[in-house]
């Protein structure tokens, strides 16, 4: 059986016995601080992390074997003054899977999540992710969370193995999906996992931060690594 209809709920726990309340906390860097700051979640099996070098850079690298297990690190950030989430990731492959809509499908090589808090049973999750189907734009509700979003913002395995950087204006999207209003944010985890496919995947994530405008260039976007 899968633990991964749990996911949400264990991310929502997590956010209370964190204790940060209202303290300013941001996201650690890997490239400067390692793991050090990020908490490990298992649902189903282990996915591991660990920091490698990459063209000259500490990034986090995961590997999943039948898995699902992320990382995670509570927070309390402005993003009313800072909306702009920018990451970048490489996957080694994409699964094969028919149909991500569905519970059995809902395995991803790399995902990103951003949980906004208003009490125990009203959390929202955007869940960002590498789609394994190309050309996936369509978002769509987590079959197994109606709290939670599955938004493709990169699709394929037409650029399997090369670096990619991503930026999402996450107040924009808490609106469009869920109709909210926010200021702040709570969580953010990152997750490569197999466990419904029975699928093995690896890949890579650099940092993530906040920016107030789009635009703004990450140590690992694409144009440096030439």
């Amino acid at each position: 059986m899968s633990y991964c209809s749990q996911s949400l709920s264990i991310l929502i726990l997590l956010l209370f016995a964190s204790g940060s309340g209202a303290e300013l906390r941001g996201i650690p860097r890997f490239s400067e601080s390692g793991l050090s700051g990020w908490k490990h979640v298992r649902f189903e099996g282990t996915t591991r992390y660990k920091i490698v070098m990459e063209n000259g850079q500490k990034v986090l690298e995961s590997h999943c074997n039948h898995s699902a297990s992320a990382l995670t690190r509570s927070l309390h950030w402005p993003v009313d003054e800072f909306p702009i989430l920018n990451w970048s990731w490489k996957v080694g492959s994409v699964h094969e899977i028919a149909n991500e809509h569905v519970r059995a499908g809902d395995d991803f090589v790399a995902r990103v999540y951003v949980v906004h808090n208003q009490g125990l049973r009203d959390a929202r999750a955007l869940n960002y992710v590498w789609a394994n189907s190309p050309g996936k734009t369509e978002s769509w509700p987590n079959p197994f969370s109606d709290g939670s979003m599955v938004i493709p913002v990169h699709s394929g395995n037409t650029d399997v193995g090369r670096w990619q950087q991503q930026s999402r204006n996450v107040v924009a999207d808490f609106k469009r999906y869920f109709d909210l209003d926010v200021t702040t944010v709570h969580l953010v985890a990152v997750m490569s996992d197999g466990d419904n496919s029975h699928s093995e995947c690896e890949a890579m994530f650099g940092d993530l931060y906040f920016s107030r405008t789009l635009g703004t260039l990450d140590p690992l976007a694409p144009d440096h690594h030439k």
